[in-house]
């Protein structure tokens, strides 16, 4: 996270409890699963079947935790990432 801060970095984290407080007070930006996906979803990388695939797999076999009422791509309100 330190190389992030002065190297003007986006950090990908799926860990927003340890790393969004020092993101936040060191105007560092973040990303998360969802995010990634997003973007996947955007370039066609992913479309969206296989985004809904990933989520539906990452909450029953890794116990993740989305936002509440996100089990599919489309119930993610993604920031504007247009930049990347």
């Amino acid at each position: 996270m330190a190389v992030a801060k002065f190297n003007k970095n986006i950090i990908a984290s799926s860990n927003f409890r340890d790393i969004a407080p020092y993101c936040k007070a060191n105007n560092i930006l973040y990303l998360g699963t969802l995010d990634i996906l997003n973007i996947a979803l955007q370039k066609g990388v992913f479309d969206e079947a296989r985004c809904n695939i990933f989520i539906s797999t990452a909450i029953k076999v890794n116990n993740a935790r989305f936002p509440l009422g996100v089990k599919t791509i489309h119930d993610y309100m993604a920031p504007d990432l247009s930049f990347i």
